[in-house]
């Protein structure tokens, strides 16, 4: 398989796999990406490609997969630490999610969609898109197994919802697998004022 046929499937663990089996520092690195992060995957199989089959293979790879990037903040003599913010109440914080697409719909996402289509200046990549995907297949089903219009936009705004709080939550797996993040709770309800000098306050502990 090629990583072109793991992204038409859109099998991303599949693609992860297929990287993680040119050896452990490609595995190391592919495990961390968050899902969907085609482009990070992609330049990290070039590079297992590339160096594959050299004399100097092991060399090479050691040399590109430090662990530091050049130049970097920390080489630079800085301390640096890493902070992600997460809901501390994961329900409240769906109902958030779900807020946020009903107003990106409102605000024109159909009708941005549809005009990209009709145009043919759509993306290839945006067409996989959270938003724009569910849009896409709202607009060209044509199929009658739902009774009613409304029915139709009910399911496409579920399904719309769904996938963002999905990727939400595959993002915070994500960034937990990083033993650099801190995970700091942040409280969604509280006015936003609040909940910033609420996050600060807990950073400056660390």
């Amino acid at each position: 398989a090629t990583m072109e046929e793991y992204e038409k499937k859109e099998d991303f663990e599949g693609a992860v796999e297929y990287v993680k089996s040119f050896g452990e520092k490609f595995a190391a690195r592919a495990v961390h990406f968050c899902h969907g992060d085609w482009y990070r995957l992609r330049r990290t199989l070039e590079v297992a490609l590339t160096v594959k089959g050299k004399d100097n293979e092991q060399e090479l790879i050691d040399a590109l997969y430090t662990g530091e990037r050049q130049g970097g903040l920390p080489t630079l003599g800085y301390d640096v630490r890493c902070f992600f913010l997460c809901p501390k109440d994961r329900m409240a914080h769906a109902a958030i999610v779900d807020q946020r697409c009903e107003q990106m719909i409102q605000t024109g996402l159909l009708k941005e969609t549809t005009d990209l289509l009709l145009s043919g200046t759509m993306p290839d990549m945006a067409q996989k898109a959270i938003g724009y995907r569910q849009t896409l297949d709202y607009l060209q089903d044509d199929s009658t197994e739902v009774a009613s219009e409304e029915e139709r936009f009910d399911q496409f705004l579920n399904d719309f919802c769904a996938a963002t709080r999905r990727y939400a939550k595959q993002q915070m797996s994500w960034f937990r697998r990083d033993s650099k993040f801190i995970f700091v709770s942040v409280d969604s309800e509280l006015p936003k004022a609040e909940r910033v000098g609420s996050a600060t306050a807990d950073i400056l502990e660390y």
